[in-house]
């Protein structure tokens, strides 16, 4: 079996397999691809046979406060007549070492199924809240009327990028855009492209990107807000200001928040809102030794066991201290699955609730003030999908 980019030739057989995969009721054609994906895509060959395929995306995120390279793993989809094989893991493996070839120490993806992915080395980073009501009910935690908003067009990208720059660093995860990006990403979607509106008070400070649906059963009309992103909170208020507005003309509105968004405490009738947890996006460290030197080591030295299912060069133990980390023969103090201490890694879990749900065991008391000090807590979101 070989693991190679799929050619332009290709590309039909790779949409024809992502669609069976995700969407097998729409039948064997997949969706226009009108619009393409950023993004390299790569197959598991056995000759010339196509025995799975993937996506990568290469990144740049906010990894405990400063811009990481991030392979994002996508669309990973195996036909009906190569299931159960191992091609998947197969795939995986090889992934991950093409990204530590390449020099990057991270990946993140959308699960499909969290288990599937647990399994192979990545943790859950964040989850996220998923909120819906009329617009009378946000009309309560509306801010007051000044300013004004405008709707732009693709060309005016750079304007909304300034907004979402200042919006990202008060979060981990979130990421940087390019141009194309934005483009493809944000100004437009698979099925329809979306609406975008500006809000300026003597300058940019907030933004929603959002389409409309209608259910031809109940004829209710939904407007679900696709991204925003705002300087500070007061523009997040414009925002729902702005989403009130459409009383007269939408039924629902849905959109997505980090899970600490005050919104019950802003409105008059909470109990109007809908809301539901769900977990978010999956992490995993590529390369735990070169990933454990971008950290401030501790002073008093720690030997910690990982185990890894897919990546050899990380299922072994680690000395880390201020001088860096490096394998050793040592016996571990903490020993931690890699999924667990990606869990750590990224700050989203605090070493309390790993010890009562995770895979990690500290053998030396010592090892936990040193464990805090390696891995305190960050505030982690990423909602957008890719």
């Amino acid at each position: 079996m070989e693991y190679r980019p799929i050619p332009d030739g290709r590309s039909e057989a790779f949409r024809r397999l992502v669609s069976y995969a995700f969407s097998p009721e729409s039948g064997p054609e997949l969706e226009d691809e009108g619009k393409p994906h950023p993004g390299e895509r790569y197959g598991l060959f056995d000759d010339e046979s196509l025995l799975c395929v993937c996506r990568h995306y290469f990144l740049d995120a906010r990894v405990r406060g400063e811009d990481q390279s991030v392979a994002g793993l996508s669309a990973v989809a195996s036909p009906p007549e190569h299931r159960r094989r191992g091609h998947v893991a197969e795939l995986l493996g090889k992934s991950l070492a093409d990204y530590r070839e390449r020099g990057v120490d991270f990946s993140i993806l959308w699960a499909f199924k969290h288990a599937f992915y647990r399994r192979y080395g990545w943790g859950t980073v964040n989850d996220y809240a998923r909120y819906e009501t009329t617009p009378a009910v946000l009309a309560s935690a509306a801010g007051p009327d000044h300013g004004e908003f405008k709707r732009v067009e693709a060309s005016e990208w750079k304007s909304l990028d300034s907004i979402y720059r200042a919006h990202r660093t008060r979060v981990d995860f979130s990421l940087q855009r390019s141009e194309e990006w934005w483009h493809r990403r944000i100004f437009e979607r698979w099925n329809a492209d979306p609406y975008v509106y500006r809000w300026d008070d003597g300058e940019p400070r907030a933004y929603i990107a959002y389409t409309v649906n209608r259910n031809d059963e109940n004829g209710e009309k939904t407007l679900r807000a696709t991204d925003m992103a705002y300087r500070d909170f007061s523009g997040f208020r414009q925002l729902l200001r702005f989403l009130a507005s459409h009383e007269s003309q939408i039924d629902r509105i849905r959109f997505r928040a980090p899970p600490d968004c005050p919104l019950f405490e802003m409105v008059e009738e909470p109990g109007e809102i809908e809301c539901t947890r769900h977990a978010g996006p999956m992490f995993r460290l590529v390369d735990v030794e070169r990933a454990l030197d971008h950290l401030s080591g501790p002073e008093e030295r720690l030997t910690l066991a990982v185990s890894d299912p897919l990546a050899p060069w990380n299922d072994r133990t680690f000395s880390v201290s201020n001088e860096g980390c490096e394998p050793t023969d040592e016996k571990a103090t903490v020993e931690a699955s890699v999924n667990t201490l990606s869990q750590l890694y990224a700050g989203s879990r605090s070493l309390a609730m790993i010890e009562r749900v995770g895979e990690i065991s500290v053998r030396e008391k010592r090892a936990r003030p040193i464990l805090e000090s390696l891995f305190p807590p960050r505030r982690v979101y990423l909602g957008e999908h890719f």
